[in-house]
């Protein structure tokens, strides 16, 4: 195990640690304490406020990256003050509110999303609500589970129908179907 994997196994494993963040753009004076998730989720909409581009949209794409796939609902199904990462393919009838989504997510077909934060390369099955939630990169929220002010970290498995609220999920706390 690499220097880099045995840190990062202690952080995902430890039972409380903080993330903090100062960020000010260049050429604009713009500072935030984000102390509570609530907090956390209204600076990073702020944010994405500022301008209706987003980096990840300002980049460009890879020459070899595949054409977006067709059915995706993307525009119809964010609010205004959503922002919404490049390649990200949504399912129908999905509504997401207030939200920041990573690039290269998939949000399945009947999702409800409020104020939540979606990093990098999440999946999130059909059917699921979350509301206050913050889920970190390489995670999946599989089908019709339910998250209200919850934290999920990177590369954790929320299992079908389960339901958390006001929790903290680690990779400590998956359980795998076999």
């Amino acid at each position: 195990m690499s220097a880099g994997q045995d840190a990062r196994r202690r952080l995902t494993h430890s039972a409380d640690f903080q993330c903090c963040c100062y960020l000010l753009p260049h050429g604009a004076a713009y500072s935030v304490r984000a102390s509570s998730l609530k907090e956390y989720v209204a600076a990073n909409l702020d944010v994405s406020r500022e301008s209706r581009v987003t980096m990840y949209e300002k980049s460009l794409p890879p020459t070899d990256a595949p054409p977006p796939k067709e059915g995706n609902f993307v525009a119809k199904s964010c609010d205004r003050d959503s922002c919404i990462g490049e390649a990200v393919e949504v399912g129908g009838r999905s509504v997401i509110k207030r939200a920041c989504i990573g690039p290269h997510c998939r949000i399945g077909a009947n999702v409800k999303i409020t104020n939540c934060i979606l990093m990098d390369h999440v999946v999130i099955g059909d059917k699921v609500s979350m509301s206050n939630v913050i889920v970190c990169g390489n995670a999946e929220v599989r089908e019709n589970a339910s998250l209200k002010d919850t934290q999920v970290g990177a590369g954790v498995t929320v299992e079908a129908g389960a339901e958390h609220k006001g929790e903290v999920l680690t990779a400590g706390d998956e359980v795998e179907e076999d």
